[in-house]
């Protein structure tokens, strides 16, 4: 673990122990995590950019999978919403799928890449929300999120990402080709040391998935109390960190 300007950092492998000791010693399962990160991702959206029309980039895994349920409480709150799809429904997690099957229940606009494509009953989106990829990053982007990535850097609107912009390694900084330029980044659980000065991310914020105390404690990570004002938190790295 690292810290920056006083704020406890994670690296993958570090948060992949969490999510594991989360399901394995303290029974919270991925699902509960992805409500909460689903959630906190649309109240941002809400609160940061108040959008009337949101196009969702959607991956396979627990990433995409939080973002399907952003675009639940999205529609909930009156916003317009198409969520589009990196892969096939057939190769999404059972969790994801899981989320994919609510939206299309709610007769949520739906479609699979390539392309963004049933865009025209949506209108011109005012904010893109990306959950292409997560803390997996392994090399650049591959198609088809890569052409999803092209198309929302291309496009005028704002993106918010989830955990991080996709393309960007979380642990190194490292940009990818292509990734995500986000105007803002909701991370999850703990900030991930990549992410702390990294440009893509844009606006930082933390977002509380309700990992326990001694979990963290038992990993030898102090992180205080983080949350005690609210479930989603700006991350200020000081003005040399951008």
């Amino acid at each position: 673990m690292k810290r920056r300007s006083g704020w406890p950092a994670v690296t993958a492998a570090q948060m992949r122990d969490v999510d594991r000791a989360m399901i394995e010693c303290f029974y919270i399962e991925l699902v509960q995590m992805m409500e909460n990160a689903g959630r906190s991702l649309a109240e941002l959206a809400v609160d940061a950019f108040g959008p009337r029309r949101v196009v969702v980039l959607a991956g396979p895994g627990g990433n995409g999978g939080g973002g399907l349920v952003a675009a639940r409480h999205l529609v909930n709150r009156g916003r317009a919403v198409h969520a589009v799809l990196s892969a096939p429904q057939a190769r999404l997690g059972p969790v994801p799928a899981h989320q994919l099957d609510i939206l299309r229940r709610m007769g949520v606009s739906i479609s699979t890449a390539p392309a963004p494509s049933g865009l025209d009953a949506l209108g011109e989106p005012d904010l893109i929300i990306d959950e292409l990829i997560g803390y997996g990053l392994a090399g650049d982007p591959t198609e088809p999120a890569a052409e999803l990535i092209r198309w929302a850097d291309a496009h005028p609107a704002p993106v918010l990402s989830l955990d991080t912009p996709s393309g960007l390694d979380v642990t190194t900084g490292r940009a990818a080709r292509p990734r995500v330029h986000a105007a803002a980044t909701l991370t999850l659980a703990l900030p991930k040391t990549g992410l702390l000065g990294a440009r893509e991310v844009g606006r930082l914020y933390l977002a509380d998935i309700l990992v326990p105390p001694l979990l963290y404690r038992e990993m030898g990570i102090e992180v205080g109390d983080l949350f005690g004002r609210s479930s989603v938190v700006p991350v200020d790295v000081g003005d040399d960190a951008r």
